[in-house]
């Protein structure tokens, strides 16, 4: 069934949830079932990712109980693993659903444990603070004027749904400057001067919010647990288990892929700067430097994304986005996604309130049955849920910053 939120939305409905599974996997300890204790380890450390992707959603909150509970089962998560190599239940590299990080946690010095927990805490505390700088801390009163050049249907979202009654505000159009504000902003606006405004706002709220001292921090942590572990530097820990083994190859790695790349950015960035020098009525854009190297030589990080949606004609995409309804166009979408991949999405109604789910998340039944198929007997791949909408803060949850992309939240 599709996965129900309300089943794990609160810390306390998550910790029976792992106290179940961790009762499983005792039970299978005492009987020395090995497999029953792949199948326990794997559940319990499932629980534990569940958790972290869960809280980043937004849905497991306060956020200092939640951590006060991940810890709790981490521990719970050891003292089993623990067990089970004292009892020979657990064979380091073939025991399944058993990280290696989990075995090393466990095999280290108090110090280093401690040094591992100090990097989990000033992890959390550098990602809460850039998702703060990413929802937007700062608003700017802006007028018509200022905003020219953005289509009505993206400027309406800032004004005040009191009209000409928002005797408060100053201006028309009030912006939380966010990541949302800077994609939209940034690529359409035609005035360099709000261009200006909107980039120093979002820039500089960062610092405001402790994001340098939480990247240092983390930094020194790092580099201190890396040398305990016997590594050169942090990079050098990551990267062990990869195919480039080393900080050294992986910048060897990157520097060639920037390398076979630049060739494609010369055209466009050539063009960019013409359309720079041609706005500050100048005469020639700089010639491109020697090696075919794509740089930019009149145009500043503030109008960078300006002048390439100009080359790259992006305001196409919102004026087509007026004839293309999310409804009609999502179902193109999956059906071109399911004639890809072989597979069929099916639409599964879901109780919003009962579920947990936010009311704009859509759940899709992924089969191994293309959506073309009238045949019913495909088997049930997994589930996919949708939210076309970036999630709006309330008073009780601060607003969300999320990338779009996808996240797995945990294996079918």
């Amino acid at each position: 069934a599709a996965l129900q939120l309300r089943d794990l939305s609160s810390n306390v409905l998550w910790l029976l949830a792992c106290r179940r599974a961790h009762g499983g996997l005792s039970t299978a300890l005492d009987r020395g079932d090995a497999r029953a204790v792949e199948v326990g380890l794997s559940r319990l450390d499932s629980l534990l990712r569940l958790s972290s992707m869960l809280s980043g959603l937004g849905i497991l909150r306060p956020a200092r109980t939640h951590e006060f509970c991940q810890r709790y089962v981490e521990r719970l998560f050891h003292e089993n693993v623990r067990r089970g190599l004292d009892a020979g239940a657990v064979i380091p590299g073939s025991t399944k659903g058993l990280h290696a990080s989990h075995l090393l946690r466990i095999k280290m010095e108090p110090s280093v444990g401690q040094l591992m927990e100090q990097e989990m805490k000033h992890r959390d505390k550098l990602h809460m603070a850039v998702q703060k700088g990413f929802a937007g801390s700062r608003k700017l009163q802006l007028h018509d004027e200022d905003l020219t050049g953005l289509p009505e249907n993206l400027r309406k979202q800032w004004v005040s749904r009191f009209g000409s009654w928002a005797a408060w505000r100053k201006a028309k159009y009030s912006l939380l400057v966010g990541r949302g504000t800077m994609a939209k902003v940034m690529p359409f606006c035609q005035s360099a001067s709000t261009r200006e405004r909107v980039f120093e706002a979002y820039y500089s709220q960062f610092a405001d919010l402790g994001v340098h001292e939480a990247a240092l921090d983390l930094l020194r942590t790092r580099q201190e647990l890396a040398q305990r572990l016997g590594f050169r530097s942090w990079a050098d820990y990551e990267l062990r288990p990869l195919a480039v083994t080393d900080a050294t190859a992986a910048q060897r790695l990157l520097d060639n892929c920037w390398k076979d790349v630049q060739k494609g950015l010369v055209p466009l960035h050539r063009r960019m700067d013409e359309l720079a020098t041609s706005a500050a009525g100048g005469g020639q854009a700089s010639s491109p430097p020697a090696g075919g190297q794509a740089t930019l030589a009149n145009v500043s990080q503030v109008d960078e994304a300006f002048f390439r949606a100009l080359v790259t004609r992006e305001m196409d995409a919102i004026k087509l986005a007026e004839f293309l309804p999310a409804a009609s166009a999502l179902r193109g979408l999956l059906d071109v996604v399911g004639q890809v991949y072989n597979v069929g999405f099916k639409e599964v109604p879901i109780d919003h309130l009962q579920s947990g789910w936010r009311s704009s998340t859509r759940v899709f039944e992924v089969s191994d049955t293309p959506s073309q198929s009238t045949s019913l007997s495909g088997r049930r791949l997994g589930f996919v849920y949708l939210e076309l909408e970036q999630p709006r803060g309330s008073w009780f949850r601060p607003p969300l910053a999320l990338p779009p992309g996808a996240t797995l939240l945990c294996r079918g």
